[in-house]
């Protein structure tokens, strides 16, 4: 059975290690593995709530039937399909930089200022 504060759990995880004393609802903390269980604070990843929600989309596609469909309409379906995924990771893989500067491993490259 899941707690019923789990959600507001790993987030003060995530701010408790960061040292981040507030957070706005724009942002949300992404469960890296998708185990929403695994609160690891390797396996946790600060992002904006519309990046949050773009990943899902492009990453959790149902598998389409495709066999009544033109060879040149599946191939820019995919695609298009393969540019969204990858314009996603690369938008994410800066906030993955960004909690390197929240650890202080690294500078903050890609100037990512927390709004409120």
């Amino acid at each position: 059975m899941k707690k019923e504060n789990a959600k507001s759990d790993y987030r003060k995880i995530f701010m408790d290690y960061y040292r981040i004393p507030r957070l706005s609802s724009k942002y949300v903390i992404h469960h890296i593995d998708k185990n929403r269980d695994n609160n690891n604070i390797e396996n946790l990843l600060l992002l904006p709530m519309n990046l949050h929600s773009k990943y899902h989309s492009v990453s959790n596609l149902p598998d389409i039937n495709v066999s009544r469909i033109t060879n040149s309409t599946v191939l820019a379906w995919k695609s298009s399909l393969f540019e969204n995924l990858f314009d996603t990771l690369q938008e994410c893989s800066k906030w993955v930089d960004y909690k390197e500067c929240l650890a202080g491993t690294m500078p903050n490259i890609h100037n990512i200022i927390l709004e409120d």
